[in-house]
């Protein structure tokens, strides 16, 4: 191969650029193919001491092997590289899409179990290819095997078809999410109800694509809505039906329900009476009680029973008892109350008159009591005394046998003292002038004071912070519970110490009468034909007060009474 590059020497440089001229880039192809670059390596080569000139030829030399094949080497190289990148690079992708499709099959798996826990499938219908895909929870709920049969809408009851038509037109035309609950018969002739939800896909030109959908099987829910009902008509039933009053509240203590028998009694719609509307009709007088009692027992669940006066429907006010209970879910959750009414006014009212009878009985006793004790005083004591003056009179006159006829009559005189003693005690027990005018604290303590001179008991009387005035039925139904106890300790009790304590505490004015006595059986002394005991209870009862007795053979007895005290009186107390 031989290569002849043009010389210039000195003597042509005139004529040379003219004869030798050409293209910059096809000279420079030329350098580089001629190996222009390389000409110090082909000196080196050929171990030429010095630089041939330019223009020198060298003939008869064979290439190098890299000069030959360097380039195919090097372009072999580039694409062996090339090649193993994108060998590389395509085992990343497919392990890529490995993980993809492993997430994407969990994912799938998590949605049909969650679809076949949740009894929803899912649907898809493309519309521009008229294909419609299920989920396999989808042809569970048709009641066919996965993928058995392709997708149909055959499986639609025939009696909701044209409804099942008209919403799917409905959501196509105003492009919303429609919901539909219809019906659908399996292959084995079941009837099942479901719920099917859509949303319509468009495209740019707002031309229908595909619609996706779910589709619930309710047909357990709907069954226990309808068990559920039934119930809750016969408890309507039931309800409206029975003789008393019935109310339901939820969990925030309003009321949810009245039966038809709360509604006729107060002549007030359901509206009017839900929530707190209820409370409109209780009177003034009890609304404060009745509130605090329902709230109290709500706050601890616990049942309560109480009694106030509810407006009529004419107007009147009629006394109830209200009893009301807590309901619990079988599951043990709270779920409110639920109470009833019974109209007791009638019983109010014999039992208001029976209280009245009864207070005119004590009133005419009193009176009675003061009557014959101011007769004792006043009349027979007087008496009595005056004789036993004229006796001594007698006795000093006579001359005859004067040492024993004067000792008799001094027996005799002593004697009629006596008698007039025990009925001047007589006249104070029937009434006493110290309640009347000096109070109950000074009437009780005196009373204890004579009680235990006369009977050699030992009685620790303490009467604290006692108003001066008191209401006379309560001053008279506390000195009479005190006196009743003393007499019944002395009769019975065969007691060495007693206690009476009287005092002022929290707005009450309280009583405790105890003794160390032998005590007695409460349950037999119910029908025992005593009256002591009835008669206490009856006086507390008449002054809206409370009485108990607490005793037992051998342990004595204890006395307990209560009564509130009005505003007037307790300022009184406090001035």
């Amino acid at each position: 191969m031989e290569i002849l590059v043009p010389f210039k020497s000195k003597d042509m440089s005139a004529r040379a650029p003219k004869r030798c001229r050409l293209p910059a880039f096809l000279f420079a192809c030329l350098f580089f193919l001629q190996g222009g670059g390389a000409a110090k390596a082909e000196e080196i080569r050929w171990q030429f001491k010095e630089r041939n000139p330019v223009g020198s030829v060298v003939t008869s030399r064979e290439p190098a092997p890299w000069e030959a094949y360097g380039p195919y080497i090097s372009v072999a190289m580039v694409l062996l590289f090339a090649q193993t990148m994108l060998i590389l690079e395509l085992l990343r992708q497919r392990k890529k899409e490995r993980i993809v499709r492993g997430h994407l099959r969990e994912s799938e798996a998590r949605l049909r179990e969650a679809q076949s826990i949740a009894q929803c499938g899912s649907w898809v219908w493309d519309v521009t290819r008229n294909k419609t895909y299920w989920s396999d929870e989808m042809y569970r709920i048709l009641g066919l095997v996965p993928q058995s049969v392709p997708p149909t809408s055959r499986l639609i009851h025939p009696g909701d078809d044209q409804y099942y038509v008209t919403k799917m037109k409905e959501a196509s035309d105003t492009h919303q999410l429609y919901s539909a609950e219809h019906r659908i018969v399996r292959p084995n002739g079941e009837e099942r109800i479901v719920l099917e939800s859509g949303q319509p896909k468009y495209d740019s030109q707002q031309r229908l694509v595909s619609i996706v959908g779910t589709l619930l099987d309710i047909t357990e829910q709907r069954r226990a809505e309808r068990v559920l009902r039934e119930s809750e008509d016969r408890f309507r039933t039931m309800a409206d039906g029975a003789p008393v009053m019935m109310w339901m509240s939820g969990v925030d203590k309003l009321c949810t329900d009245f039966n038809r028998g709360w509604l006729t009694f107060t002549g007030r719609s359901i509206e009017q009476e839900l929530g707190n509307g209820w409370a409109e009709g209780v009177h003034p007088d009890d609304l404060q009680k009745c509130l605090a009692v329902y709230v109290e027992a709500f706050d601890k669940r616990q049942p309560f029973s109480m009694e106030y006066r509810l407006r009529r429907y004419d107007g009147e006010y009629h006394w109830i008892s209200d009893s009301g209970s807590p309901r619990f879910l079988p599951d043990g959750t709270f779920a409110g109350y639920i109470g009833c009414c019974v109209n007791i006014n009638d019983r109010k009212a014999a039992e208001f008159a029976r209280l009245e009878l009864a207070r005119r009985l004590m009133s005419a006793q009193e009176a009675e009591r003061t009557r014959v004790a101011r007769e004792l005083h006043d009349g027979i004591g007087q008496e009595i005394a005056l004789l036993g003056i004229q006796m001594q009179r007698t006795a000093a006159s006579i001359a005859l046998d004067p040492g024993l006829t004067y000792a008799g009559m001094q027996k005799l005189c002593t004697n009629l003292t006596t008698i007039g003693l025990h009925i001047s005690r007589l006249s104070h027990q029937l009434h006493s002038s110290e309640l009347e005018y000096l109070g109950l604290s000074v009437a009780i303590t005196k009373l204890c004071r004579e009680f235990s001179e006369q009977y050699s008991i030992n009685v620790a009387c303490s009467c604290s912070r006692i108003p001066p005035k008191l209401d006379n039925e309560i001053a008279l139904a506390f000195f009479r519970v005190v006196q009743e106890s003393l007499h019944n300790i002395a009769k019975h009790s065969r007691a060495t110490d007693v206690q009476v304590e009287v005092t002022v505490a929290d707005g009450d004015l309280t009583l405790i009468v105890c003794d160390n006595g032998a005590g007695f059986d409460i349950q037999e002394s119910k029908v025992a034909a005593g009256l002591g005991l009835v008669s206490m209870r009856e006086r507390f009862h008449l002054i809206g007060g409370e009485f108990a007795i607490e005793s037992a053979p051998g342990a004595g007895t204890r006395i307990w009474a209560r009564t509130p005290l009005n505003t007037t009186t307790l300022s009184a107390t406090n001035p």
